[in-house]
């Protein structure tokens, strides 16, 4: 007979959760990994089930269930410590990569050019945009288009001499 009662994984959960106010964060404040996340253990080391998952997920999954497939959790709030089910929504990774600060910051970056490496100017009829929004110098993309057909006639040529 245990001499400890065991405290609900629940209630071990939210203890550890402050809650700004002001419709704020709800900041983790236990122990959090390399990028910020909160890290939350569950589960038992006398049944073999402990494991470590991460605090939002957990908060996510109290709240509406299991997590649908091919989703991940996107921090509205751009806080990783934030537990706050509501400052989380279910994205696919490439939406999820595209919110994210890295991704702005590029974006931002690549936005910021105002010619190609090659000197080109990224404006007028110089300027392509690809499906995904990407920005791309004409008269370079045209150069490449040259080269990549003057080498497979090229390699086309070599194979029918080897074959003489």
């Amino acid at each position: 007979m245990p001499r400890w009662k065991p405290i609900p994984v629940a209630q071990r959960f939210w203890s550890k959760v402050e809650k700004l106010p002001d419709d704020g964060c709800w900041i983790w404040l236990a122990a959090v990994n390399a990028n910020g996340y909160g890290v939350f253990s569950v589960g038992t080391l006398g049944l073999g089930t402990r494991r470590t998952v991460l605090a939002h997920r957990f908060a996510y999954e109290e709240a509406h269930g299991p997590m649908p497939d091919g989703r991940e959790l996107d921090h509205i709030c751009r806080t990783p410590a934030c537990v706050r089910e509501s400052h989380l929504e279910p994205v696919p990774h490439l939406i999820n990569m595209r919110r994210g600060i890295a991704g702005a910051i590029n974006r931002a970056r690549q936005r910021a050019k105002t010619h190609c490496p090659k000197g080109h100017s990224y404006s007028g009829p110089n300027l392509y945009v690809d499906n995904h929004g990407f920005r791309y110098c004409k008269a370079c993309k045209n150069d490449l288009q040259r080269r990549e057909k003057y080498a497979t006639k090229w390699k086309q040529r070599q194979r029918v001499r080897q074959e003489i």
